[in-house]
């Protein structure tokens, strides 16, 4: 799936702050159950006290 998409992380550890970006391309199959998979268990690993979700889907 990252052959073709990407993921970043960005920390602020001063402020407990951490954002995490999966971009999805899906130019030779849909990705985004993956992408979500892999959304879920960096979730889970980071364990947020207080979660945001933004997500954009682009056709």
């Amino acid at each position: 799936m990252l052959a073709e998409s990407h993921l970043a992380l960005h920390t602020w550890p001063e402020d407990n702050y951490v954002t995490l970006d999966v971009y999805v391309c899906s130019y030779s199959r849909d990705n985004s159950a993956r992408a979500e998979y892999l959304f879920e268990t960096l979730m889970q690993a980071f364990r947020p006290a207080d979660p945001h979700l933004h997500r954009v889907v682009r056709a």
